[in-house]
Order: structure tokens, then sequence, then C-alpha cells
């Protein structure tokens, strides 16, 4: 499959739980075996496919993932309850409908526990 589309796809194969830690911190990929892609031409959109591994369902995947019928995967948290807040918490599957909307104004906090000027911003 790798050969069919090369120039146009990274195709990357992984069958073990041997290094499931270091595909997860890059993928979040839970399922093995599993075939991630991305395109080559700059684009940081990675996809991952992990139903039955034959090079015809891989192909057909791809090829969805060139029609644009398949999601980029996303490391993500899970995507917390709605609530009507004016605050939000915002994940990486959030992101795009809650910061990125033309008919709002949005102040984005991006926080993380361990640095010391985050910790300043709390109220």
């Amino acid at each position: 499959v790798a050969t069919k589309f090369r120039g146009s796809y990274f195709v990357t194969y992984t069958d073990t739980e041997k290094f499931k830690d270091a595909v997860d911190s890059m993928l979040a990929i839970q399922n093995f075996p599993a075939v991630a892609i991305q395109k080559k031409a700059g684009d940081k959109k990675k996809y991952v496919y992990d139903g039955e591994m034959t090079a015809a369902k891989i192909i057909s995947f791809i090829q969805d993932v060139d029609a644009g019928r398949v999601e980029p995967k996303l490391k993500s948290e899970p995507e917390p309850p709605a609530s009507d807040d004016p605050v939000k918490v915002v994940v990486g599957s959030t992101m795009q409908s809650l910061v990125f909307t033309p008919d709002k104004d949005v102040l984005l906090e991006v926080y993380a526990p361990w640095c010391g000027h985050c910790k300043k911003l709390d109220p």
C-alpha cells in the first residue's frame, strides 16, 4: 500500500503494543494494529485506520481521506459537557467550533498547571 501512495502520503503501520506509549503520545492510537497516514506536502493532519488490515481496505481508507470523507485524528482530551456558562473549557476537538468562529470575539487562555506565568493569571 505504501508504495502505491509513495510521494503523496507518509504511511506507517504498527501491530505491536510494545511502542504503545510512544505512538499514543503522537497520535492517540488506542487500537492495534493500526495504520497512520499523513499527506506529504506540509500538511500536519494525521489520519488513523484501525479496521480490517487488508490492502484493499487500507487503500479505500486513503482514498476516503483524499476525498475529504475522513476527519483527521486529533490528540484531545474528552469534550466537556455543554454548558451555558460564558467561560468554556476548550479541548483539541472543540477548538475550531469554539474559538475560530467569525461571528464572535474570543479571549483564549491556554493554561498549563506547571507554568508560573499561567498561575499568575488564575483568579
